[in-house]
């Protein structure tokens, strides 16, 4: 766990040094089929004991088969990390995180969903600007950088997706994700 953690904090360092163009691509990675459903397993692995210290849960719900993206796995692992430590960082103490994947038709739809602090109205159209305004304080003062959501939105355009939200201040945040199907190995 100590490894897989110190690996995405390096790909992490990685992209911030990368940032000043695309920060989602890399040239000497390629991309690979990979079931969707394994990288939130791991993703939530990771994340477990960082919702624990705050007595929250995450409910990871699969899709009812694989859901195979083309991907670069560190990308998507970052989406999902970002995405989860955001929710465990606005929501209070004993609260759920749930994180979803289901198949739709030629794409795979990911949610992740809290009971957090919410973004007001007037925030939602910055949340994804790079070294956005729009940051404020987790619930247990944690500090925020204004990267995490501009990080996620560079990750899901280079693989040909979406990123939206739906909030309400003070009535949590639910952010989803749409990435098309992969190519499926025989």
């Amino acid at each position: 766990m100590i490894l897989k953690a110190s690996q995405s904090m390096l790909s992490l360092t990685e992209e911030l040094l990368e940032f000043s163009g695309n920060a989602s691509e890399r040239k000497d990675v390629p991309k690979e089929n990979i079931d969707a459903n394994e990288l939130a397993r791991q993703a939530v692995g990771l994340l477990y004991f960082k919702a624990a210290e705050k007595k929250q849960n995450i409910n990871l719900t699969v899709a009812d088969a694989p859901a195979i993206i083309y991907c670069y796995r560190e990308k998507i692992l970052r989406l999902f990390n970002n995405l989860i430590t955001n929710a465990i960082k606005f929501s209070a103490d004993n609260t759920v995180v749930h994180v979803t994947l289901k198949l739709g038709p030629g794409h795979v739809l990911i949610t992740v969903k809290d009971k957090g602090i919410g973004i007001p109205p007037a925030l939602q159209g910055r949340i994804f600007d790079s070294f956005t305004s729009a940051k404020r304080y987790g619930t247990a003062g944690e500090r925020s950088f204004g990267l995490g959501l501009s990080i996620c939105k560079q990750i899901v355009d280079a693989h040909n997706g979406r990123i939206w939200v739906e909030s309400k201040e003070g009535g949590g945040s639910t952010f989803f994700i749409e990435l098309p199907v992969g190519e499926r190995s025989a």
